[in-house]
């Protein structure tokens, strides 16, 4: 849809921007076709990454990483329009909790309103500060490692050991920082029979 948009209809028109005629050549007719796949698997389903994923395998001959953005720019834009009018139909405007049009029977209860995307906005700015942050530590420590480790051998050992000492004792001491609390009463799940819920002395008769 996007591809005739963007070719046809200022032909039938009369239109002659530049704007659209830049966008009339084999690579932009393409690359809506990919994105449109993406767009419309993510609305069908409530799943943005799923309709990425379903245009990198089945409606793409060719991917980029800018395309890769377009894509994923679309699929978020068309699940959350359609949450929006779906709820919206439903008579409550800005409570987000129809992911999408298929949803094979499953319901949530546990949507998200307008208020709430500026926090969600917030943590993805956060995060990607921290990813970008974490990569480039991770640059200079790969060069570091590169120049000073791994040309000595016996260091490349030492480095191994350390390692391994290091993940065991975090894996055996971090559960022991932290008291064990039942969280059926939050979660809703009950243990089973002969499980453990680490229920302190004090409230096992209740």
């Amino acid at each position: 849809l996007a591809m005739k948009i963007s070719n046809d209809l200022p032909k039938w028109l009369g239109i002659n921007s530049r704007l659209l005629m830049q966008f009339r050549n084999d690579r932009d007719r393409r690359d809506f076709v990919s994105e449109g796949a993406a767009a419309g698997v993510s609305a069908a389903f409530g799943a943005p990454v799923g309709g990425i994923l379903f245009s990198l395998e089945e409606a793409s001959s060719f991917w980029s990483p800018t395309l890769t953005w377009c894509a994923f720019f679309c699929s978020m834009i068309s699940t959350f329009t359609l949450n929006f009018f779906l709820t919206g139909l439903e008579g409550k405007w800005g409570n987000f909790n129809v992911p999408g049009l298929i949803t094979f029977g499953v319901t949530s209860q546990s949507g998200y309103k307008i208020p709430e995307l500026i926090p969600f906005m917030l943590i993805g700015c956060v995060g990607g500060l921290m990813g970008a942050l974490f990569n480039g530590v991770n640059v200079k420590f790969t060069k570091w490692r590169m120049k000073h480790v791994i040309p000595r051998r016996h260091i490349r050992v030492i480095e191994v050991v350390l390692i391994s000492l290091l993940t065991t004792m975090v894996s055996f001491l971090l559960p022991l920082a932290f008291s064990c609390h039942d969280c059926s009463s939050v979660t809703g799940i009950k243990p089973g029979p002969g499980i453990d819920t680490c229920v302190p002395p004090d409230d096992e008769t209740r």
